[in-house]
């Protein structure tokens, strides 16, 4: 969600997941990230589980480290929400288009035999 690509399951994929370090998303985002916020995330998806935040206090208390995370008070959420969520009984009432998502993964079952 923050480098805004779209993901693609493959075997490589799933090995590159168990063997290799993340790319920052500073390396990829096209929006800036902060050094905070970036060493935060490369915390959750380190291999280690010890190296990993422990508890939702210490994820918490390193998220608010962000630089940015005052901007993100309760009317900034509220407005987000306001203009991202979707229920699914909006969009079958037609208030809200389904966002645009597309699948990571395509199964061909047409071609697979009973």
């Amino acid at each position: 969600m923050i480098t805004a690509t779209p993901l693609k399951a493959s075997f490589d994929l799933y090995q590159k997941h168990l063997t290799e370090a993340p790319i920052p998303p500073s390396k990829r985002a096209a929006n800036p990230v902060s050094t905070e916020l970036e060493a935060t995330l490369l915390r959750c998806l380190a291999k280690e589980p010890d190296l990993r935040p422990q508890s939702v206090g210490e994820l918490r208390a390193s998220l608010l480290a962000s630089p940015r995370a005052a901007e993100w008070g309760l009317e900034a959420r509220a407005a987000w929400w306001a203009a991202y969520q979707t229920t699914p009984g909006d969009v079958e009432n037609g208030r809200r288009e389904p966002l645009p998502l597309e699948p990571t993964v395509k199964i061909d079952f047409a071609s697979r035999r009973p």
